[in-house]
């Protein structure tokens, strides 16, 4: 939250919304005055990804990655200020890049490989090529 604009919003796409609630986001150290600029949206109960975890039925990749962009996009069309989103749980990252281009570029997509990528560029620096003479 401190990176972005007081007018923006930040979305959460997570597994079940039910589950997920504004405690666990204060947990997570968001200040409760922030609260109100952070909104949850979940897979769709009885969704291919639901069925996936739960019933252990085949992976359908462009099923899963059509309700998730779904499920963004309604966020986003809920909550127009919203400037990034985070992929909590850790089935999504799969479909981040394509729901970051369904989204378009000015909303930034964040999940567990983002962070981990982030952390891991903090302790090995890497010259691209290009600035080598």
């Amino acid at each position: 939250m401190a990176i972005m604009a007081p007018a923006q919003t930040l979305g959460v796409l997570t597994y079940d919304s039910q589950r997920l609630t504004r405690a666990h986001v204060m947990n997570a150290g968001v200040h409760p005055k922030f609260l109100a600029r952070v909104h949850i949206a979940g897979a769709p109960a009885g969704g291919h990804l639901h069925r996936l975890v739960q019933q252990n039925a085949a992976y359908d990749h462009e099923a899963i990655e059509s309700e998730l962009i779904a499920t963004a996009k309604r966020l986003v069309q809920e909550w127009p200020s919203m400037s990034a989103i985070v992929l909590e749980c850790t089935q999504m990252p799969p479909f981040a890049e394509a729901i970051q281009a369904a989204l378009g570029r000015s909303i930034q997509v964040y999940d567990v490989c983002s962070m981990a990528n982030w952390f891991y560029g903090g302790l090995v620096k890497r010259v691209p090529p290009s600035w080598r003479l």
